[in-house]
């Protein structure tokens, strides 16, 4: 016959308190949740104090008699559950019955992602959209696994311990009903904010897959900012890049440099280091208030070909000594 107090490290002569704690400490340790390998030896435990734990089956096994399987853990019904006498132990919660199972849950409809394209004009301006996209409205067909209930009722265990629990429907994903409906074309208009960036997303509540009997998901908006070759946004500032020739670079010149709001004059000093980028503060895009700025990149350009006179020239410029290293 199994030692109960060998299990849980107590004797005949301890004290109810002694092996309340002892269990305690046991059940603590060995719970499968904490300890996935001690699932066998938390039911021993738990077997244990079942009957140590209890003047009255402690004194039936003390005198050598057996004690009920049934009987170890509540007033029979539902099979042996050390995980309810445990939850009760902790929690001061009754051991759950079958028959006072959670009560059914309505599914929610699956969150739909719809992606969109915006320019950099619209995203500074900010803008109004329509999106077209298609989603499932909700089904009637009530699921026939579950009845509706969005659950089912499986045991768990071995031949010793079993358990009765509540488990997500796998027919329905819990929603109760079968994933039918019909599929529907949908327009729906967004306001863009203006400074967005490409990963930012929008959310109509409700918009996304349907469910009967439940909550429909979401539409997820996502914004994707679309760059050109010259024009970059990083955050909030705006990057311009431009090419100007070695001589302008040298000379120094005004330029006009493509803005949203308009053409903006800026002016290159001679010998300019075209490494650096010329700054135009508080011309970058704008978000709650907030402005960035505006920043050019200078690339110098060489010219394809060169004349004969244009050699001779830039031959005789070399020899300035502002030209030797």
């Amino acid at each position: 016959m199994t030692n109960y107090y060998d299990i849980l490290g107590v004797s005949k002569e301890s004290s109810p308190e002694e092996i309340k704690k002892a269990y305690r400490k046991l059940s603590l340790t060995y719970h499968p949740d904490k300890n996935p390998d001690g699932e066998e030896r938390f039911k021993g435990i738990a077997e244990a104090y079942a009957v140590l734990g209890d003047g009255e089956k402690k004194a039936k096994y003390d005198a050598g008699g057996g004690v009920k399987l049934e009987d170890l853990f509540g007033n029979g019904g539902g099979g042996a559950n050390p995980f309810d006498a445990f939850e009760q132990f902790f929690n001061g919660r009754q051991q759950r019955r079958p028959q006072q199972q959670d009560r059914p849950r309505r599914g929610r409809g699956q969150d739909l992602k719809v992606h969109l394209s915006l320019t950099l004009d619209e995203v500074y301006h900010g803008s109004e959209k329509e999106v077209n996209y298609t989603k499932r409205e909700g089904t009637t067909e009530v699921c026939p696994q579950c009845q509706g209930r969005g659950i089912i009722q499986s045991v768990r265990g071995n031949s010793f311990f079993r358990q009765l629990v509540n488990v997500e429907c796998p027919a329905c994903q819990s929603t109760g009903y079968l994933n039918g409906g019909n599929i529907v074309q949908k327009t729906v208009k967004f306001t863009i904010p203006r400074g967005c960036n490409s990963g930012h997303f929008l959310k109509l509540r409700g918009g996304g897959d349907g469910c009967f009997g439940g909550e429909s998901g979401d539409l997820l908006l996502v914004l994707e900012v679309v760059e050109t070759k010259n024009q970059n946004k990083r955050d909030l500032d705006y990057i311009y890049i431009m090419s100007i020739s070695p001589l302008e670079a040298l000379l120094g010149k005004k330029v006009k440099v493509p803005h949203f709001d308009g053409p903006i004059e800026i002016t290159v000093p001679a010998l300019y280091n075209t490494s650096k980028s010329l700054k135009a503060n508080k011309k970058g895009f704008i978000r709650d208030g907030v402005k960035g700025d505006m920043y050019i990149h200078l690339n110098q350009k060489l010219p394809v070909r060169l004349n004969e006179d244009e050699k001779e020239k830039i031959k005789e410029l070399l020899k300035s000594e502002n030209f030797v290293n």
